[in-house]
């Protein structure tokens, strides 16, 4: 797509020329290209089949390395990275995604400016996460319910 060339440049007949509609036309110098890239989406989603069962054999493996920890609960009082920090250090982890039944606000705040750390309610945990953290940590209530969830 090129600027101008919307008039005529001369008339039809008479001038012994060859016709031209525009000069913006792929015959001349400084004008389109013919068939021309457009810019599109190349964007593909997977299946959610594929998406589920690539989900269930991440977590199998980190299930098999024995990468997995189970907490009966994680409840900070107050959103204290402090508080987040003392509790990875008391678990030893240096690299982990930390699971949660529901959205616990305290939780996700105390933990969301430590690298190498995320926290996520159970229904977003993804395959990324999964294979990018080397522990994943759960809690009682959201392990059962991803297990339910997957039928594992």
């Amino acid at each position: 797509e090129v600027r101008g060339g919307g008039r005529k440049p001369w008339r039809q007949k008479g001038t012994g020329r060859a016709r031209a509609g525009s000069i913006r036309s792929p015959l001349w110098r400084k004008g389109g290209t013919t068939f021309g890239p457009k810019p599109r989406s190349y964007y593909y989603s997977l299946p959610k089949k594929a998406k589920r069962n690539a989900l269930k054999s991440a977590l199998s493996m980190k299930f098999a390395e024995k990468q997995i920890l189970v907490l009966k609960a994680l409840d900070f009082k107050e959103p204290k990275t402090k508080e987040g920090a003392k509790l990875l250090e008391i678990l030893k982890l240096d690299s982990a995604l930390i699971v949660d039944q529901h959205e616990n606000k305290n939780l996700f705040l105390s933990l969301r400016n430590i690298p190498k750390i995320k926290a996520v309610d159970y229904n977003q945990v993804n395959v990324y996460d999964v294979l990018n953290y080397k522990w994943l940590v759960f809690t009682q209530n959201a392990f059962e319910s991803l297990m339910e969830k997957f039928k594992l």
